[in-house]
């Protein structure tokens, strides 16, 4: 699997140009992170690429000492359904 990169809003696959998947979220207030969207492309379906850059987020979060607000169907689900994310998600 292709490196996980980190840009100034968004964990992603690929490059600039040609992102195979990706997070995207945006700072709210100094203890927030809203996620926008998860994408992940055909050919990387199925690989577990969205769980990981919800793990790449969730660890930004913890490093940043922020918490998560999914407004993205697929990052409320994975937030929701794991007890390790907890301690991320702003309720």
């Amino acid at each position: 699997m292709d490196r996980i990169e980190f840009g100034v809003d968004a964990f992603y696959i690929g490059d600039d140009d040609n992102r195979l998947a990706e997070i995207t979220f945006a700072p709210i207030g100094k203890d927030k992170f809203i996620v926008e969207q998860t994408f992940v492309s055909e050919e990387m379906r199925g690989q577990g690429v969205g769980t990981l850059l919800v793990d790449c987020l969730a660890e930004h979060a913890r490093e940043s000492h922020k918490r998560v607000i999914p407004k993205c169907p697929f990052v409320k689900a994975i937030l929701a359904k794991y007890m390790e994310y907890d301690d991320v998600l702003k309720k």
